[in-house]
């Protein structure tokens, strides 16, 4: 097993894990957080300010750190996931997601063929511009899938979800998930997603 992903590793060995999430787009402060110990940023481009560029020079500002990059992306968009998989996060985040098809696809837009639909290239920033030929046969072993339960649908379908090979965290989304269950969005909690 290779020991790329420390995040992915202590939630399997059932630890605690820390993170912030950011909505900005400042690589100083993924820095800063990187170097308070952090164990994740989640980098939110579904409500955030970030593009894909801005998420790399965040990813550059928490290599020296023991922190590694997640990111939520706006939607379960193959080409989006890849983008962001061609960047080099260190996990991928995927909202509103209902069934165990969808959770299919989304394990689907992050492995390469036979087994996926991934597009291959050979000089993207994850396979450090071509000088990591393995990272093809490697990475997905490291990567952390989080899809999010957002939606009263979608709960019946939460063991059916987890049972799919390559997801790895089922997150609940308490405002969307409050809102379809009839609760005012704006009793729920404050600071989550």
């Amino acid at each position: 097993m290779s020991n790329g992903n420390p995040l992915k590793h202590k939630l399997r060995a059932g630890q605690a894990c820390f993170g912030a999430w950011m909505l900005s787009a400042s690589a100083d402060m993924a820095e800063i957080l990187g170097y308070a110990g952090m164990d994740f940023l989640l980098l939110d481009h579904e409500h955030g300010q970030g593009s894909i560029d801005d998420a790399i020079g965040q990813l550059r500002a928490i290599k020296g750190s023991d922190c590694v990059g997640v990111l939520r992306v706006p939607s379960n968009d193959y080409v989006y996931i890849k983008r962001a998989l061609d960047a080099g996060v260190a996990g991928i985040m995927v909202p509103n997601v209902s069934s165990a098809a969808e959770a299919r696809r989304v394990v689907d837009a992050c492995r390469y063929a036979p087994t996926g639909i991934r597009g291959a290239f050979g000089g993207m920033r994850a396979m450090k511009y071509g000088f990591n030929p393995a990272y093809h046969q490697e990475f997905f072993e490291d990567l952390l899938i989080v899809v999010q339960v957002e939606n009263a649908r979608a709960i019946d379908a939460i063991p059916e979800m987890a049972a799919v090979e390559g997801v790895d965290v089922i997150f609940i989304g308490p405002r969307d998930l409050s809102a379809t269950l009839g609760s005012s969005i704006s009793s729920t909690i404050p600071w989550c997603a």
